[in-house]
């Protein structure tokens, strides 16, 4: 049996076909979770018998990548249902027709993609999913980026309220030491307010700072002693030449860990390196 998920924040539609029946499709509310995976276990039995398959027959989803990860396709595994992720890309349009959008529509074209992918027919973009572990290891470096982002923010509005007042200072380690002390260009102290925001960016900056020494400690303890083989990839690339452990970890937990390249055009079109039809 065949399903096919259009997922959105507040409900699953699914379509359902034994390959050959009209497909029969169903609303499944998501507001409780659990209801709605209930009720899925529910409408595949019943859509077994309808389509008169024994109760173990196999069954295949589909759904497209997007906002609900890969969570769907772990929990489907795991109640015995093959399931496989699709880059949006797989579905093609008639860019001079047109278009009629509704889930059911939409969920219909999936279940058809799906049926012609098994026979055969038609291939799929399938997206490779991380396991919990890789996922989890992989937002350790955007974390790191995002915080250090931030803190690039925080510094460049404090010398923004220092550059409006003619202060030619620099950000650095002492420099919520010296706030007291600066004088503006036309010879007075900061204001009280203009002191408190900068003693706020700095606790801010503080705070950031402590937060990104202790990602690296845990990523510097990781490649230590690595366990997983995505660990120990991150650990021989670091040993290779103009490769450091930021770049390692990023290498391996974004390319080479989890992920399968068929060959060279396949990885250099998934790094957006090969041109565009």
């Amino acid at each position: 049996m065949y399903i096919a998920f259009d997922l959105s924040r507040t409900k699953w539609q699914l379509a359902k076909s034994d390959g050959a029946a009209k497909p029969r499709d169903v609303v499944a509310d998501r507001e409780s979770v659990d209801a709605a995976k209930a009720q899925f276990i529910k409408e595949i039995a019943a859509a077994k018998l309808k389509f008169g398959l024994p109760a173990s027959a196999p069954a295949t989803a589909v759904f497209e990548v997007g906002r609900d990860g890969f969570w769907i396709q772990r929990w489907l595994r795991v109640i015995g249902v093959d399931c496989i992720i699709i880059d949006p890309a797989s579905i093609t349009l008639d860019r001079k027709a047109k278009q009629r959008k509704t889930d059911q529509i939409d969920a219909c074209k999936l279940l058809v993609l799906l049926c012609d992918h098994t026979s055969g027919r038609a291939g799929l973009r399938i997206v490779q999913a991380p396991s919990p572990e890789d996922e989890d290891s992989r937002h350790l470096q955007r974390l790191l980026d995002k915080l250090q982002s931030a803190r690039e923010r925080l510094t460049n509005r404090a010398i923004s309220v220092m550059f409006a007042q003619r202060i030619d200072r620099k950000y650095d380690r002492w420099f919520k030491d010296d706030i007291a002390e600066l004088v503006t260009g036309d010879g007075r102290n900061l204001g009280p307010i203009l002191q408190q925001e900068l003693g706020i960016i700095c606790r801010q900056v503080g705070n950031l700072d402590e937060e990104i020494d202790q990602l690296e400690q845990h990523r510097a303890a990781a490649l230590a002693k690595p366990e997983t083989e995505t660990l120990k990839i991150t650990w021989n690339l670091e040993g290779l030449v103009a490769i450091g452990p930021i770049g390692a970890w990023a290498l391996a937990n974004e390319l080479f860990g989890w992920r399968t390249f068929a060959n060279g055009k396949h990885l250099a079109s998934f790094l957006g390196l090969t041109p565009t039809p």
